[in-house]
């Protein structure tokens, strides 16, 4: 049987496959592969990805004795709960202004649980700059859409960090 193999191995039809160099088509084929592979590696590296939560709300007033102020009411799902924290940069459209983009961060949130529609919501509050309240003539109980950035790691972060 092991003189069989050794036959086999040793037989000329093996030897012009194993002695056989790569055709230029292969060989280019492979650097073709290679490269870009290494493309897409140093993308998933480099480039970032960002989860964003979408959020809706209405813009509220806020009176104090020393001041008016217009607020921002996100009503954002529960499960995004630990995911949301003051601070948080949040872009604020407003309804039938699509191309008014307001960039504020969460200033507080309540912590209490909001039922609609059968399901869990928290609010967090974005404040809304003076400047942009006049400029974007804004007012209470305007409907808002709001884009919050939770997470803006490379692919790559993303696969080895979970």
């Amino acid at each position: 049987m092991e003189s069989q193999e050794q036959i086999e191995i040793r037989s000329e039809k093996v030897q012009n496959v194993i002695e056989q160099i790569p055709s230029v088509l292969t060989r280019g084929g492979t650097m073709v592969v290679v490269v870009i592979l290494t493309i897409i590696g140093y993308i998933a590296y480099k480039v970032p990805y960002p989860f964003a939560l979408e959020a809706d709300g209405v813009i509220v007033e806020t009176n104090t004795k020393q001041e008016r102020k217009i607020t921002s009411e996100l009503t954002i799902p529960y499960k995004y709960h630990n995911c949301i924290h003051k601070k948080k940069s949040v872009t604020i459209i407003v309804e039938d202004q699509d191309d008014v983009k307001i960039i504020s961060h969460i200033d507080s949130i309540r912590n209490n649980i909001v039922t609609r529609n059968g399901r869990n919501y928290f609010i967090a509050y974005a404040p809304i700059k003076t400047n942009d309240v006049m400029s974007y003539n804004l007012f209470p109980k305007m409907t808002i859409h709001a884009i919050i950035v939770i997470d803006s790691s490379t692919v790559l972060q993303r696969i080895f960090n979970q």
